[in-house]
């Protein structure tokens, strides 16, 4: 009898946790779903471009009158859908009073596409050259622009979805002064634009979280290029370096997530469900 209460009770376990990870599942592809119609039914904002670098750009100000509160600049993976990965941004963030930037950039994997992108002939051909060295010159110049346009004091957060985090953590190894936080999302990490050596050790080292999910096709190859990251960072003198397994999702940016992690950073209050 006894053996047969555990048989059952074990049953009822496995069904139960099917039934979770399935729900956490479907939970993932609604939200994807949701984006997307989000992104489709939004009205794409018009691209800008620095003052000092033909960087272009989306940006999207906190919505209604709020006062800045930070700047969040999300480079977007090697799927280049900069306008709908903009508005997945917009619609996680609600109501914080973060203005949102992303950037075209050029260094987020494999060949770019022309058609991705309206730079000029001669902007793209240059770009192309050398792809990391123009994204990080561009997102130092949207640094500046943000804050001469909002404020001089905003905290700086960076977010690399995907092949975008190769321009993402070389940012936070070479540029950790412009910071004040960073997450990875489903990252990639190859040590593009980062010596092997370390030269020098920074003394307040930017935080950085890593957002992946469980069901991500890639997850072991990512856990892999994580901890290599991560390794180099704390070489660099980098210590809050920590990552989230979100279960039942996939490839993703992660939006909700990194933008709750910032706000924490921020110390904004994001309780809003």
């Amino acid at each position: 009898m006894k053996r047969h209460i555990i048989i059952v009770l074990s049953s009822l376990t496995v069904i139960a946790t099917a039934t979770v990870a399935r729900s956490l599942r479907a939970r993932y592809v609604c939200g994807v779903v949701a984006d997307f119609l989000y992104a489709s039914l939004t009205p794409h904002p018009t691209p800008q471009r620095t003052s000092a670098h033909p960087m272009q750009y989306l940006v999207s100000r906190p919505e209604g009158q709020a006062e800045p509160r930070a700047i969040v600049i999300a480079i977007d993976g090697s799927d280049r859908q900069f306008y709908g990965f903009h508005a997945a941004f917009v619609r996680a963030r609600r109501d914080l009073p973060f203005v949102l930037v992303t950037p075209f950039v050029l260094s987020n994997g494999g060949h770019p596409s022309r058609s991705s992108y309206r730079y000029s002939d001669a902007v793209f051909e240059a770009a192309e050259a050398d792809p990391l060295q123009f994204d990080t010159a561009g997102v130092i110049a949207i640094i500046a622009d943000m804050r001469t346009r909002f404020n001089p004091t905003l905290p700086v957060y960076l977010t690399g979805f995907s092949a975008g985090a190769h321009l993402a953590w070389s940012f936070v190894l070479t540029h950790p002064d412009r910071l004040a936080g960073a997450a990875m999302a489903s990252a990639n990490f190859a040590g593009r634009g980062i010596a092997a050596e370390v030269s020098s050790r920074v003394t307040d080292g930017v935080p950085v979280r890593g957002f992946v999910g469980k069901a991500d096709s890639r997850f072991d190859v990512l856990s892999d290029q994580w901890r290599a990251a991560r390794s180099l960072a704390l070489k660099r003198g980098h210590s809050d370096l920590d990552r989230v397994v979100v279960a039942g999702a996939g490839h993703s940016p992660f939006a909700r997530e990194v933008l709750s992690y910032f706000a924490g950073l921020a110390r904004i209050d994001h309780s809003r469900p």
